[in-house]
C-alpha cells in the first residue's frame, strides 16, 4: 500500500502539476498548477528550490517559458499564487538577453547565490504552444491574410507594429506556404481579439515563432490596434508572359497582391529563365531579355530578386529572401522568349514531328545524335507517357518551317526539357527526311488492379504486378526509376503500411508480360493511380522490374502518459515496439491514432518532450494521414537508422476521451444556451458549419439533461468571439460524451453568431438504477445507469459522497449499515458530477434529493464505493425433505422468480449482478 502510494505521488507530480524542462546543467519546473502555469523552481543542490524575484526581469521569463516549450510570458505574480514550496527560494544569477534557447545558454551575473522570502517567489503563466492560421475572409487554410495565434490560455492576432518581411516568412514556413512574398500592416476593427503579438523580431530563419528574440504578449487590447498581414508564395506566386508572338515569349509578369507587375532584371540569367520556361511547361529558353524588349510595363515592380541554380523546375524554387535594388524602372523589365515543343504532322498530339518556336516562328530538330533519350524527355514533357520509339528518317512527311535547332541532348533523367541542352537557335541546313521525330505511349493509361507476387518468407514483400483494364493482363512496373517514395504509395495502395525498402527485382522476370509503366510518385498520394506515370511499351525489357518491402499491419499504443489517451505513440513491427520521430507528425497523424484506439479524436500532436524520450530500437517518421483513415497501417511513413539519440523527442498525441468536457452557457438554466468546449482548461465557444440532432442528443446525455428537445443556430442569446470550429464532427447516438465521437482536428477562429450552437434539452435527467456485483454484493463500487444512455451501466462521477449516502445504499442491498463510504479517484475529466444529499434514513438511493454539479475543470473525478456491515450476507436455501408436490410448487415458484430476474440481467451490460430499480423503471425489477 505504502509502494502504491509512493508511485501515486509520483505519477501526480510528474504529469498533473509540473512541467519539467532540463537544458545543459539547468533544469526549471513549473510546479503546482498546470502545464504551462505554476511556481517556477530550479533544480539546485539536490533540490527544487522556488526563484526569487530578485534580479528577475522579462528577458528571463522569456527564456523560461522557451525552455519550457510553453510559448510566450503572459502573466508572472509575486506571491504564493500556486502555494509555497517546501525548500528554499534561490535567486537566478544571470543575464538573459531574451534570444536564448534556455537559461543554460545565459551568462552568468553574480557567482554568490542569494536567497529571498516565500513571498518573493516567482509564479509564471506562459501562454502555452502557440499555433498558426492565416485566415482571409474565414478560410483558414489560406496562404494570404491576417495571421490568427492561438494557445490554451489566450488567442487573437499578430501586431502590425514591428511586423516585417522576415515575420511573415516565418509564419509562411510554419503554415506549409512557403515564403513571403509581402507583409504588411492593416487595421482590422470587425475582428475579434483580446491579444496581440508583438514586435517579433524574427531573423526569418526561425522553425518556431517563439524562438523569435523579440516577441511578446499584450492583452485586454482595444481594436484600433493595427494587424499584421501576409501574402505567401504558396497558390499566390503565377506567373505569365505577355506582348509575346507565342504563349511561350513576352513580358515576364508574376501575380503579387492581387495585381500582375513586372519584374527587374536584376542578376537574371539562363537559370531564372530555365525555372520559368518549365513552370510554364514552355520547353528550354532561348533568349533572355533585360531591356523591356517586350514593352514596359506600369505600376508595381516584384519586391524580391531571384536567385536560382538551374536545376529548378518552377520559380516557386528558387531563393527570394533578398529585396530587389531600390534603382529598378520599368525599362529594366525582363523578357524572356521559351522554345515552346509540339509534335505536328502526327496522328494525335503524341506522335510526329518534334517542332520548337524561337520566338517568331516555329521550326524542326535536325535528328543529328537523336536518340531514345532525348525522346523520353519530350514525352514526359508533354504528359504523353514514354518514347516507343524515335525516328531519324522521318515517318510524318517533311516539315513546312525552317530547322532552327542543330541538336537537343538530354541523358533521359531530366525533370524538364529546360534541363537539357541545345544547341543555339538559328537556320540549319539538314535535311528535312531526317529531322526529329517520336511516338509517345500516349497519355492515359487507364483503370488497373495492384498485386504483389511474394518472395521468400515475406509475405508484405515482392514484385509489383499490375493488371491493366484495357488490356485485360498482367504487367509489371519499371523498376528503372522506381525509389522509396513509389513504395511508399503502393504500400499504402495495399493496406499494407509503410515502406521499408523500394528495390529492383529480378526473381520472376516475366519475359512474356508487359512492362506498363514507370511511377514518378511524389510519396503523399493515396493510391499509385494518383501519381505521375510514364507510360511504356515495347520494345521495353524486364531489365529489372520494381518490388517493395512493406510492414504490413500493425498495432499501435500509447504510453508514458497520465492515461492511455495521452502519451508517446509506439509502433509494433516484429515483435518489437518502435517509436515515432516529431518529424512530420501532425495533428490529422494524431487524429487516426485516437480513432484506432477508440479513444474520440486528437487533441493535440505533441512533439515535445513532455511524456519523456524513449529508448527504441527502431523508429519511424514522416507519418502521412489525411486524417480519415482507420488505421496508422493506411497511412504512409518511412523507417530511420536505429543510432537515433534516446533523449530525442518522441511523437505523442493527446485525444479527446478523458480530456474534453463541454457545458452550455446562456440559457436560462444548465440544460439550455449556447454550446462551449474546454480542452486545455480553457472554455471556447463552439462553432460549426454542419451538425445533426445524434451530437445534440450525446451532450444532453452528458450533461444528465435528459433528451434532446431542439438544435440550432443562428441564436439571439449568442454573440461572435473568438471560438474553435468542430470540423466534420460526428456521432451516432450511442457516444456516452462528445469526446467519444469522431471529428477531424479542430480549428481556432473567429466565431461568427451564425453558426454557434444553441441546444435546448428536455431537462435534468438522474440515475435510475444501481448495480453491484456478486462477487462482492456488500463491499463494492457502486454503478449507476441514466435513461439516458439507454441502460448502460457504468461509475458515474459522484461529489460529497458520504455515510450518509452509502448507508442508503446498504439497507436499499440488504447488507446492514454502512461502515464504510470512499470515493476512488480516476485520471480524466467529466462534464458534470452527481450529487446525492441522503439523510441516512432513507430505504433506497431514489428517496435522496439529486443534483447535478458542473465541472470544476479538475482533471481527475471519483466514483462512490460502500462496505457495508453485513459482509457475509447471502441467501442460501435448506431443503431437507420435498415431496413431489412440493417439488412441482417448487419449480414454478423458481420460474417465477427467476425469469424477470433474467430478463433484468439481459436489459444491463451483461456483466453478472444483482439490479434495483428506482422510482418505477418498467425495464428492471427490484
Amino acid at each position: 500500500m505504502e509502494s502504491t502510494s509512493q508511485i501515486l505521488i509520483t505519477v501526480l507530480s510528474l504529469f498533473a502539476s509540473i512541467q519539467l524542462c532540463t537544458s545543459g546543467n539547468i533544469t526549471i519546473r513549473l510546479a503546482d498548477g498546470f502545464r504551462c502555469i505554476g511556481r517556477l523552481e530550479i533544480y539546485s543542490g539536490s533540490n527544487w528550490k522556488s526563484v526569487c524575484s530578485t534580479n528577475l526581469n522579462m528577458n528571463h521569463t522569456r527564456v523560461a517559458c522557451r525552455q519550457l516549450s510553453c510559448g510566450v510570458p503572459v502573466s508572472i505574480y509575486t506571491r504564493a499564487y500556486f502555494g509555497a514550496s517546501d525548500g528554499e527560494n534561490v535567486a537566478l544569477n544571470l543575464q538573459c538577453n531574451r534570444t536564448e534557447s534556455a537559461l543554460s545558454d545565459c551568462s552568468p551575473s553574480d557567482p554568490q547565490i542569494q536567497t529571498c522570502s516565500q513571498a518573493e517567489s516567482i509564479n509564471l503563466e506562459c501562454s502555452g504552444p502557440l499555433q498558426l492560421w492565416i485566415v482571409n475572409h474565414g478560410d483558414q487554410g489560406s496562404c494570404a491574410g491576417v495571421v490568427y495565434v492561438s494557445s490554451s490560455s489566450t488567442s487573437g492576432y499578430i501586431s502590425g507594429e514591428g511586423w516585417d518581411i522576415d515575420d511573415a516568412n516565418v509564419v509562411c514556413r510554419l503554415t506549409g506556404c512557403g515564403f513571403a512574398l509581402s507583409a504588411a500592416s492593416i487595421s482590422h476593427n470587425d475582428l475579434y481579439y483580446n491579444s496581440l503579438l508583438l514586435n517579433l523580431g524574427c531573423l526569418g530563419t526561425e522553425y518556431n515563432l517563439e524562438d523569435c528574440p523579440g516577441i511578446s504578449l499584450m492583452r485586454n487590447t482595444n481594436r484600433n490596434s493595427t494587424i499584421g498581414q501576409v501574402v505567401c508564395s504558396k497558390d499566390n506566386l503565377s506567373l505569365r508572359l505577355v506582348n509575346g508572338s507565342t504563349l511561350c515569349s513576352g513580358r515576364l509578369e508574376v501575380y503579387h497582391r492581387l495585381s500582375w507587375v513586372t519584374v527587374c532584371r536584376s542578376n537574371w540569367t539562363m537559370n531564372q529563365a530555365k525555372a520559368v520556361c518549365a513552370q510554364l511547361g514552355c520547353g528550354f529558353p532561348v533568349q533572355v531579355y533585360s531591356d523591356a524588349h517586350y514593352g514596359q510595363g506600369y505600376g508595381d515592380i516584384f519586391p524580391r530578386d531571384v536567385l536560382c541554380s538551374g536545376n529548378e523546375t518552377s520559380l516557386m524554387d528558387c531563393d527570394f529572401t533578398q529585396p530587389r535594388p531600390s534603382s529598378c524602372t520599368h525599362d529594366q523589365d525582363v523578357s524572356i522568349i521559351c522554345s515552346g515543343l509540339r509534335l505536328a504532322n502526327g496522328p494525335s498530339r503524341c506522335s510526329g514531328l518534334v517542332e520548337v518556336n524561337d520566338g517568331s516562328q516555329w521550326g524542326s530538330v535536325c535528328s543529328t545524335d537523336w536518340d531514345i533519350e532525348n525522346a523520353n524527355v519530350i514525352c514526359r514533357h508533354l504528359r504523353c507517357g514514354s518514347a516507343l520509339s524515335v525516328q531519324t528518317r522521318n515517318l510524318y512527311g517533311e516539315s513546312q518551317g525552317p530547322v532552327l535547332l542543330e541538336g537537343m541532348y538530354c541523358n533521359g533523367s531530366e525533370k524538364s526539357l529546360s534541363q537539357c541542352s541545345a544547341s543555339q537557335f538559328g537556320s540549319y541546313i539538314c535535311d528535312t527526311l531526317q529531322v526529329a521525330a517520336v511516338e509517345c505511349s500516349g497519355e492515359y493509361f487507364g483503370s488497373f488492379e495492384i498485386r504483389m507476387r511474394a518472395e521468400g518468407s515475406q509475405y508484405t514483400g515482392g514484385q509489383v504486378e499490375i493488371y491493366s483494364s484495357n488490356q485485360s493482363t498482367w504487367g509489371t512496373i519499371s523498376g528503372r526509376h522506381w525509389d522509396i517514395n513509389d513504395a511508399q504509395v503502393l504500400c499504402k495502395s495495399l493496406e499494407y503500411g509503410f515502406a521499408l525498402a523500394a528495390y529492383n527485382s529480378s526473381e520472376y522476370l516475366r519475359q512474356n508480360s508487359p512492362v506498363w509503366f514507370e511511377a514518378n510518385c511524389y510519396g503523399n498520394e493515396i493510391h499509385l493511380s494518383q501519381c505521375p506515370l510514364t507510360l511504356l511499351g515495347p520494345p521495353d525489357l524486364h531489365t529489372s522490374d520494381a518490388a517493395v518491402l512493406c510492414t504490413g499491419y500493425f498495432s499501435v499504443r500509447i504510453v508514458n502518459g497520465t492515461s492511455q489517451t495521452a502519451g508517446n505513440v509506439e509502433i509494433s513491427y516484429g515483435n518489437t515496439w518502435g517509436s515515432i520521430s516529431t518529424e512530420g507528425w501532425d495533428i490529422y497523424d494524431a487524429n487516426v491514432v485516437c480513432r484506432s484506439e477508440r479513444h474520440g479524436f486528437a487533441l493535440a500532436a505533441v512533439t515535445d518532450s513532455r511524456f519523456g524520450a524513449i529508448s527504441s530500437s527502431m523508429w519511424f517518421k514522416d507519418i502521412q494521414c489525411s486524417g480519415a483513415e482507420y488505421s496508422l497501417s493506411s497511412c504512409s511513413g518511412k523507417t530511420m537508422p536505429n543510432n537515433i539519440n534516446s533523449s530525442s523527442a518522441t511523437a505523442a498525441v493527446i485525444c479527446s476521451s478523458d480530456q474534453l468536457i463541454v457545458r452550455l452557457v446562456n440559457g436560462t438554466d444548465r440544460c439550455n444556451g449556447i454550446l462551449e468546449v474546454n480542452r486545455f482548461s480553457n472554455w471556447e465557444r463552439a462553432c460549426s458549419k454542419s451538425w445533426n440532432s445524434d451530437f445534440a442528443t450525446v451532450l444532453c446525455q452528458e450533461l444528465y439533461c435528459g433528451e434532446l428537445s431542439s438544435v440550432k443556430t443562428n441564436s439571439s442569446i449568442a454573440d461572435s468571439q473568438g471560438g474553435v470550429w468542430l470540423n466534420n464532427f460526428e456521432c451516432f447516438g450511442h457516444e456516452q460524451s462528445l469526446s467519444e465521437c469522431s471529428s477531424q482536428p479542430w480549428s481556432n477562429a473567429f466565431c461568427d453568431s451564425s453558426y454557434q450552437i444553441h441546444i435546448t434539452c428536455s431537462g435534468q435527467s438522474f440515475v435510475h438504477g444501481m448495480k453491484f456485483s456478486d462477487q462482492f454484493p456488500c463491499a463494492e463500487a457502486v454503478q449507476f445507469y441514466s435513461y439516458t444512455f439507454e441502460y448502460t451501466y457504468k461509475n458515474a462521477p459522484v461529489v460529497d459522497w458520504d455515510i450518509e449516502d452509502a448507508d442508503t445504499v446498504c439497507r436499499q442491498r440488504s447488507c446492514g449499515s454502512a461502515t464504510v463510504a470512499l470515493t476512488h479517484r480516476e485520471y480524466g475529466r467529466k462534464s458534470a458530477w452527481i450529487s446525492f444529499q441522503c439523510t441516512g434514513h432513507e430505504l433506497s438511493l431514489s428517496d435522496c434529493p439529486v443534483s447535478v454539479v458542473e465541472s470544476n475543470g479538475s482533471q481527475y473525478w471519483n466514483y462512490a464505493t460502500v462496505t457495508c456491515s453485513d459482509l457475509d450476507h447471502s441467501y442460501v436455501y435448506r431443503v431437507t425433505y420435498i415431496p413431489a408436490l412440493c417439488i412441482s410448487l417448487a419449480v414454478l415458484l423458481l420460474v417465477v422468480i427467476f425469469i424477470p430476474e433474467w430478463k433484468c440481467r439481459h436489459r444491463g451490460d451483461g456483466a453478472p449482478g444483482k439490479y434495483y430499480s428506482f422510482r418505477n423503471d418498467p425495464t428492471v425489477t427490484s
